[in-house]
């Protein structure tokens, strides 16, 4: 129904899977507004995650939970939708951007989709202008990690453990190259899309399949990288290449 809102009165009970895609039996009898919206999408990610304690329970969860441990994610999804950084008095511009970036959030693509955006902005970087590189740079840098400092996470896994200590001609090099700050794990994250499918020197592939690189990562990966894409879009806008990036991934 057009225009019209839950305001969050709906329930688990209300929704219906069709496919990928849900919708709500209940009526929506409300006013369109954004403040109601952003009641809709808080409701939607209790029910979300309520959802997700439930599978949890069943007794094939703890292996599927080792396997695609894609809870961080749905987290991050979760505290997106019932603590939006936007409320109903926000301008007409960020309500905008905000459902821009929720609209492709991280939680919503597969470990494929999320190495091919990476790629793509990384790409993108190296054509980005003096004043837009340093406008990325200064935004990155503005992002606030919770780690106190994310290399204790990363020098915990083996395949994240190979980046942080790679030096190009020093393989069993043990000095850190990156520093604590947001820029290097920014920076860090590059290198390991970029590097973490090579081969050991007697050939072996180091990740095998894209699963993997979701595994390696997901204690340190999911709160930086939805970070990072919200500043893309609610501070640079996604704009010119960038969007491009955004909108096919």
């Amino acid at each position: 129904m057009s225009g019209k809102s839950w305001a969050g009165t709906f329930s688990s009970e209300h929704l219906r899977l069709t496919g990928n895609r849900c919708r709500i039996s209940l009526a929506p009898t409300f006013t369109g507004s954004f403040g109601n919206l952003l009641l809709d999408l808080s409701t939607l990610g209790r029910v979300l995650i309520d959802h997700y304690k439930f599978d949890s329970q069943k007794p094939e969860a703890s292996v599927k939970k080792k396997k695609k441990r894609p809870e961080a994610y749905v987290h991050q999804l979760h505290a997106t939708l019932t603590d939006p950084p936007v409320s109903a008095n926000s301008s007409p511009i960020d309500m905008k951007k905000f459902i821009k970036f929720l609209g492709k959030h991280l939680a919503r693509k597969s470990s494929r989709e999320k190495k091919l955006l990476f790629r793509d902005l990384f790409q993108i970087l190296k054509a980005l202008g003096a004043v837009e590189k340093a406008s990325l740079d200064a935004t990155v840098a503005k992002i606030n990690i919770t780690l106190k400092d994310w290399r204790t996470l990363a020098d915990k896994d083996p395949l994240l453990r190979e980046t942080l200590y790679y030096h190009q001609f020093k393989p069993n090099n043990t000095v850190c190259r990156y520093g604590p700050g947001p820029d290097e794990l920014f920076r860090f994250l590059r290198n390991f899309l970029e590097h973490g499918g090579d081969r050991h020197a007697n050939g072996q592939q180091k990740i095998g399949s894209m699963k993997d690189i979701d595994t390696a990562g997901a204690e340190l990966f999911p709160p930086f990288t939805v970070k990072l894409t919200y500043h893309l879009v609610m501070v640079l806008e996604m704009a010119g290449l960038l969007d491009y990036a955004w909108e096919n991934n």
